[in-house]
């Protein structure tokens, strides 16, 4: 007698979709308590992630895989069993324990999720994403516009600041510029999923509010790729005609771009003299410029800096001109990097927990996506990382020649963006905090691709 299924095929691919939130939701959960707390439920929201991509697999892996799905899942496990591996060695080596829940959800549950829930096309996965994703920046904004606004209670001022004139509520300024570059993505697509007119203006403003707090944190790298994600986003989505229209689509292409840079920097031009005539307004505030910090070798915890911004000892940005060569001292630390493992066996094969002991006391990370998981799992964590990257690259181009569906283009165009933005910051396989939706939405890349909608 054939027995019936404990679970229908459709309740199965409903656990399985709630599983995946609950794994963005832990990650999301980091983000909302800001660096300080999130450190220290760090291993609770590791353990729920883990049993979460444990229950997932169980339940997913019961339907037939499609090439892809199989893919996904061998890379995935591939991922999974090195962890195991690394952070055994890391404790041999008496390096403190890791959680590790992060990494497994997002390559045992959030890329390889469409293939083997089959939501290539109704894309769930990522509209409950949207929705998490959505309360998060909400969230943060709200902080942000305490800041801006002078009204943060006396309790959260130790965390929402500003770091001379950049906006950091509860994160820095480059993490806070990269989840509202995620949030205007996903308003970009909702503009085009919904025939809401209602609806449709509500995501338009969110994205223009968002958009104008990335300027306050003059995080050059976002903005830059916001730039680029509005011209590709216009010329792909409403191309597509003659070539004589489309050189004219990729000329506006470009000067929206161009609106888009030069806004930023009348803003933060115009936030930053509002900060410098509010603090020269207070009594004992020294503002002295950089060469008279250079002249008379002063101490102290706030200047402007040579393009007349605020500047203090935490962002350490400096002028464009000065920053462009070391971008803001990141080769530095990538050649500390190269050099700990040209000189270490164990850091080659395995990796380390422990950077600032290990690499570079100056620093807490490596600066770069691709490095930063060398870093923790060893050369075969980059190896794994590159794989991915390439897939990546190969399915975007895919998507952008053969995708007519606007959403999915607009979401194409984000994670391209996004790996510029992984070359200078750790944020986007191995992040404690960001990352999640650039794994999910890679996971979609490939079956995008496969044929015009």
């Amino acid at each position: 007698m054939r027995r019936t299924p404990v679970l229908s095929e459709a309740k199965r691919l409903r656990a399985c979709f709630l599983l995946c939130m609950l794994c963005t939701l832990c990650t999301h959960i980091h983000l909302m308590v800001g660096m300080d707390t999130y450190e220290k439920i760090w291993l609770y929201t590791s353990n729920v992630q883990i049993v979460a991509s444990l229950a997932f697999l169980v339940l997913a892996v019961r339907r037939p895989l499609s090439p892809t799905g199989r893919w996904h899942l061998a890379l995935g496990l591939a991922v999974a069993v090195w962890v195991m591996v690394t952070k055994y060695m890391h404790a041999l080596y008496g390096e403190p324990p890791e959680p590790i829940g992060l990494l497994l959800s997002r390559f045992l549950v959030l890329l390889p999720f469409a293939e083997l829930c089959g939501d290539t096309d109704k894309c769930s996965a990522i509209k409950g994403a949207a929705v998490l994703t959505w309360i998060v920046c909400l969230w943060l904004g709200l902080m942000a516009l305490l800041l801006v606004l002078n009204l943060v209670p006396q309790g959260l001022s130790e965390y929402v600041y500003w770091s001379g004139a950049r906006i950091n509520p509860l994160w820095n300024a480059i993490i806070f510029a990269v989840v509202m570059f995620m949030g205007i993505a996903l308003c970009v697509a909702g503009c085009f999923l919904t025939r809401k007119r209602w609806l449709r203006i509500a995501l338009i403003v969110g994205a223009a509010a968002q958009l104008a707090l990335v300027f306050l944190t003059h995080s050059r790298t976002n903005i830059l790729m916001i730039c680029a994600f509005a011209a590709g986003t216009f010329l792909f989505t409403a191309g597509g005609g003659k070539l004589r229209r489309n050189l004219l689509l990729a000329v506006l292409g470009l000067c929206l771009a161009g609106g888009i840079y030069f806004g930023s920097e009348a803003i933060y031009k115009a936030n930053n003299q509002r900060l410098i005539e509010q603090l020269r307004s207070q009594e004992n505030v020294d503002l002295p410029t950089k060469q008279e910090l250079d002249e008379n070798y002063r101490d102290v915890d706030i200047w402007i800096n040579e393009d007349g911004y605020l500047t203090d000892g935490v962002s350490n940005q400096g002028t464009l001109a000065e920053d462009m060569g070391t971008l803001n001292g990141r080769k530095d630390t990538w050649s500390a990097i190269v050099e700990a493992f040209r000189n270490s066996k164990d850091l080659r094969l395995f990796g380390t927990s422990r950077f600032r002991d290990r690499i570079l006391p100056e620093m807490a990370h490596a600066h770069n996506s691709w490095l930063q998981m060398m870093v923790q799992l060893g050369i075969p964590g980059l190896v794994f990382s590159l794989v991915l990257t390439a897939e990546i690259l190969i399915a975007c181009a895919r998507v952008l020649l053969r995708c007519r569906d606007k959403a999915k283009i607009t979401m194409t165009m984000w994670v391209l963006c996004m790996l510029p933005i992984g070359f200078m910051e750790p944020f986007l396989f191995n992040a404690g905090h960001v990352g999640d939706l650039f794994i999910l939405v890679s996971g979609y890349l490939w079956a995008w691709g496969r044929k015009r909608d």
